[in-house]
């Protein structure tokens, strides 16, 4: 059954469907199949929006968030995800499978973070009702080897994942990769197809710098960051879906050459969960959030594990080792 969008003004859907078109709906679910959405204008939000927002006992279990959104699962199976920064309010209905989209401001939809904090969001959370989980890395692909690159932010996830497409690697996503486990194998699947960039990254990749330049748009004012679309600079890059293979800790080093080298799984396994913002949410959604912590442990399972230490300054040595053990 497919998810039905409904928002009640023409802005949102717009946005949404950009949204969804540029990976979000082509998402694959495993064995060439996708998670399908139709979008459509809700006549009804008028009403529904009303009663919503001047429930002052429901909005008021969502407290102050900034960046992060604050869940609540009503006893009739409904969340509630409330953006008090955008004045959004989505409401996710398992039963129907119908995402309701309300926006204050009109305007916030023409905001980079609405689609790259507001909707990314919430995208992640209802994958997981279709056995999709998302780990805090980049996913990139040599032939039909996944390789999940891994870090704390800063660490260089999006700049080793560009360099090692400019190599002719296949892309899959940036920051945060879905997961999902088809009882033979756990495989890597594509999330929508633009990469964050800092603005003077650029300068890394002089052969690229006026495709990147020209491409590109503002992440968002908070996190300073460009978004480039991968599919406009390497357009016979993207990937649907491959089986991880192996997953690199990255660890920014101040100078010295760059080192590849094996580590524990279970300091792995640390990393993702410390990372993870839904996890964080184990106490209040502990039957979710279990599910979740079973596919990261069947991912680390899979996987080769290594650590890469590297200068910035020294990315194409780094790009180099991934490329030799690959």
């Amino acid at each position: 059954m497919p998810i039905i969008i409904e928002s009640n003004n023409y802005h949102a859907v717009e946005y949404i469907s950009d949204f969804l078109l540029s990976g979000g709906c082509r998402l694959a679910a495993g064995r060439g199949k996708a998670v399908r959405f139709i979008i459509r204008q809700s006549k009804r939000m008028a009403v529904t929006q009303k009663r919503l927002l001047i429930n002052k006992k429901l909005l008021s279990r969502f407290g102050t968030p900034f960046y992060r959104q604050e869940i609540y699962l009503s006893k009739s199976g409904i969340f509630y995800f409330y953006f008090k920064f955008d004045k959004a309010l989505l409401i996710f209905n398992r039963q129907n499978n119908t995402l309701i989209c309300y926006l204050e401001n009109i305007s916030v939809t023409a905001r980079p973070r609405f689609q790259n904090i507001v909707l990314m969001g919430v995208w992640q959370f209802i994958l997981r009702f279709y056995g999709i989980y998302f780990a805090h890395a980049s996913g990139i692909a040599k032939a039909n080897k996944g390789i999940l690159l891994a870090g704390s932010s800063g660490a260089g996830k999006s700049m080793l994942s560009m360099k090692l497409v400019s190599r002719g690697y296949g892309f899959l996503s940036d920051d945060m990769t879905g997961v999902k486990n088809n009882g033979d194998s756990v495989r890597m699947v594509f999330s929508p197809e633009w990469l964050g960039l800092t603005a003077n990254a650029s300068n890394l990749f002089r052969d690229l710098k006026d495709r990147i330049e020209r491409n590109s748009s503002p992440v968002s004012v908070y996190f300073k960051k460009i978004k480039v679309p991968i599919n406009k600079i390497f357009p016979d890059s993207l990937k649907l879906s491959v089986p991880a293979r192996m997953m690199i800790l990255l660890k920014k080093i101040d100078d010295g050459s760059p080192r590849l080298s094996r580590i524990p799984k279970r300091e792995a396994l640390s990393y993702l969960i410390r990372e993870d913002i839904f996890l964080l949410d184990r106490n209040k959604f502990p039957g979710y959030s279990r599910k979740h912590l079973n596919a990261l442990f069947d991912l680390i399972d899979q996987v080769e594990m290594y650590q890469l230490t590297y200068p910035i300054v020294r990315l194409e040595e780094a790009a180099s080792l991934i490329d030799k053990h690959a």
